[in-house]
Formats: C-alpha cells, sequence, structure tokens
C-alpha cells in the first residue's frame, strides 16, 4: 500500500523536475528532466489511486459471503 506521503513526494518532484526542464538551456537535459517530471507524475496518480483503492472497504463487516 502507498502512503499519501509517497504521493506527495513523487508530486513535488514532479513538480522540481518540470520546472528544471522549462529553465534548461541545454535541449537533451530539458528532455531528461521532463522525462522525469512525467515519470514522477505517474507514479503519484498510481500512489493517489492505491490510496484511495486501499480506504475502500470490501464489505462491511459481517457481510462477507462464502464462495463454497
Amino acid at each position: 500500500m502507498k502512503k499519501d506521503s509517497d504521493r506527495l513526494y513523487y508530486a513535488r518532484r514532479a513538480e522540481i523536475e518540470r520546472a528544471r526542464a522549462e529553465t534548461s538551456k541545454d535541449g537533451a537535459a530539458a528532455i531528461a528532466h521532463s522525462t522525469m517530471s512525467a515519470e514522477y507524475e505517474r507514479r503519484a496518480r498510481e500512489a493517489d489511486a492505491e490510496t484511495r483503492f486501499d480506504a475502500v472497504p470490501w464489505s462491511a463487516p459481517g457481510q462477507a459471503q462464502s464462495l463454497h
């Protein structure tokens, strides 16, 4: 399970990498920072989805059904 702190970390890193890409004078460095930003954004979305998914109970207590 991902924690909310993971999502916040990835979101902040994405913001930092995006800013570096926007201010880079070297085209190759800008592409690298942009790629890293996209990866951190993906990880932040993934962590957010896992955090929300884990917060939803599968069933209310006492309502579990047997598969047999």
